[in-house]
């Protein structure tokens, strides 16, 4: 939680026939969020970016975790016991919760995965191994995975943004949830990797989601669309996908949050079945690819993931 460095190893263990979730793994940053009693969910979370859980960590909260889920048998969680229990979660063998953290760089950095692809964590996020476990009779799916914003809002960029200038006075970048996951020789009945998750939609209708009824135009609709918080910041100035702007200058270096590849990744060696992939390499916002927000507009990328080394 919070600024946190974590590390979490379950390794050859038997999780089996536990009221709630086998492991429940939440890495958020907030200070606040309780981790007792059933997991937290809502009924739509399209339009509830929290997904139920506290959102009032601090922009550049950087929560790291290390996790490593190997060699376990995990059978038979999430069901009612003998005296009641029993979970309402989507998922109860293997649950991962991933918030948004670690925000607050500037606007020309697109935010940063959670590893450097060779083990090393540099941002906040998660970096897990899920190796060779067996899982079956699990009350729901038997592996859930999902991002949520576990910070409060950044605040609204300040600054000037016309045809002949650009000035930025305070640009605070978002959280992102980010994930890099190596996932391989499991076994289980279902599982459910592709999920609605985190975003911001403040009003930004003159930088992060500059919109066309600017001068000159942005690229997109509205000034309040949801910014996908499970990826990066992009451009494609050379692909002439995201314009404006103003010829030239540092106006052509700003990246537009959530237009970018995934920060959820798997490992290039992983199983990748059960996996919603980003098309590789990933060049422009039209490589993307997952689960769609509910009515989405021009800008609200899908939720899945890439591929890291």
């Amino acid at each position: 939680q919070g600024t946190a460095d974590s590390l979490v190893s379950i390794v050859d263990s038997d999780v089996s026939f536990n009221g709630e979730e086998g492991i429940y793994v939440v890495n958020t940053a907030s200070t606040a969020q309780n981790q007792l009693g059933p997991a937290p969910t809502t009924a739509n979370p399209s339009n509830d970016p929290t997904h139920g859980m506290d959102a009032t960590g601090a922009i550049t909260a950087d929560p790291r975790l290390r996790l490593f889920v190997i060699g376990n048998l995990i059978d038979g969680t999430g069901r009612p016991l003998v005296g009641g229990g029993g979970s309402t979660f989507f998922g109860t063998g293997l649950v991962i919760r991933v918030g948004t953290s670690d925000g607050g760089y500037g606007f020309q950095n697109g935010g940063g995965f959670a590893s450097d692809g060779l083990g090393n964590q540099i941002n906040g996020g998660i970096l897990a191994d899920v190796v060779n476990n067996s899982f079956s009779g699990n009350f729901g799916d038997d592996i859930y995975i999902e991002s949520f914003t576990s910070t409060v809002t950044p605040a609204t960029t300040a600054g000037t943004w016309t045809d002949t200038e650009f000035t930025v006075d305070n640009y605070v970048g978002d959280p992102l949830a980010r994930l890099d996951l190596t996932f391989m020789g499991n076994t289980f009945d279902s599982t459910d990797m592709n999920n609605l998750g985190a975003f911001y939609n403040n009003a930004e209708a003159v930088f992060k989601s500059r919109d066309d009824q600017q001068t000159d135009p942005g690229p997109f609709t509205s000034g309040t669309r949801r910014r996908n918080a499970q990826r990066l910041g992009d451009r494609d100035d050379v692909a002439g996908l995201l314009p404006p702007a103003t010829p030239g200058g540092l106006s052509d270096t700003f990246l537009y949050p959530g237009m970018g590849e995934s920060t959820f990744r798997v490992s290039g060696t992983s199983d990748l079945a059960p996996f919603i992939l980003d098309d590789q390499p990933y060049l422009n916002f039209t490589d993307a690819n997952g689960v769609l927000l509910v009515n989405p507009i021009f800008g609200e990328l899908p939720y899945g993931w890439s591929i890291f080394p």
